[in-house]
């Protein structure tokens, strides 16, 4: 197990999709060694694991936030948490093209949060689970983001009624569906 954000993180992304380090090699156009490295570098005070183009290649590959990535690698330094997410999530508005008023009634959320948001209030783990499907993102990845714990999302019915079903297949059915799962994630 990797001693650094960015290496958990890696490691997880991993385990998620199914990956090997040679695939996330491919995928990003780095050298296996050179994962390998990020994944075990110990976690220094303010000492980047990677540098920059490794970050951004390995954000590439897993589709994921490169503001997010480079702050695990220690490259950038997050804002003070109440201007973290506020700041992020207006990058990610301009980026998607995306107007607030727009956001707030993919998410079901009166725009007067979103603007909130905008100006330093902190989503609660609700408010976070509305965001992630209009803002195209893990629930999890999200509340990294605002610096909540992880732990404090809630299953969703959805996600309850999946595991429900999950757990009365076989386990030859499982780890079909895993395999299918990681397919769909790549895509």
């Amino acid at each position: 197990m990797s001693n650094n954000d960015l290496g958990r993180w890696i490691e997880r992304e991993l385990n998620n999709r199914n990956w090997s380090q040679s695939e996330l090699a491919r995928q990003s156009g780095l050298h296996q060694s050179h994962i390998s490295r990020i994944i075990n570098t110990p976690a220094g005070d303010d000492v980047p694991v990677c540098g920059r183009r490794a970050a951004q290649a390995i954000a590439d590959a897993f589709e994921a936030s490169s503001a997010y990535v480079l702050r695990l690698a220690r490259i950038t330094k997050p804002p003070p948490r109440s201007r973290n997410f506020s700041t992020w999530l207006l990058g990610d508005l301009l980026a998607k093209g995306l107007s607030q008023a727009e956001l707030a009634g993919q998410a079901g959320l009166p725009q007067t949060v979103i603007a909130g948001f905008t100006r330093g209030v902190l989503p609660t783990a609700e408010h976070i689970q509305a965001l992630a499907g209009p803002l195209e993102m893990p629930a999890s990845q999200l509340a990294e983001i605002a610096g909540l714990e992880v732990s404090d999302l809630r299953p969703t019915e959805d996600e309850i009624e999946l595991l429900e079903k999950y757990r009365e297949l076989s386990p030859k059915q499982q780890k079909l569906l895993q395999a299918m799962l990681a397919v769909i994630k790549e895509h």
